[in-house]
């Protein structure tokens, strides 16, 4: 399995259309990290059950497990394994 790291973040934007879907954590445009989930993301709410990707909302602290790799864009962007949402 590769190696991940955990982050604990803010949500300051949503994304989504027919392709993607993405949240944007801890600032807006340049600033922040892009998280990208796909439906092999498991997102989940506190108590640990799952939730949609409709379910998530900005301002939502959210705890996030990602590879340890990002890309050297600004923002950073990754893929999320996990989103779990800490605090609505």
């Amino acid at each position: 399995m590769e190696q991940s790291v955990t982050l604990v973040g803010v949500i300051f934007s949503i994304h989504r259309n027919d392709q993607q879907q993405s949240i944007q954590l801890d600032g807006i445009d340049q600033f922040g990290l892009i998280v990208h989930i796909d439906s092999d993301t498991e997102l989940l709410c506190a108590h640990g059950k799952a939730i949609s990707f409709d379910e998530l909302e900005i301002s939502m602290v959210v705890k996030v497990e990602h590879p340890l790799a990002l890309t050297m864009s600004i923002p950073p962007q990754t893929y999320a394994y996990q989103v779990m949402v800490l605090q609505s």
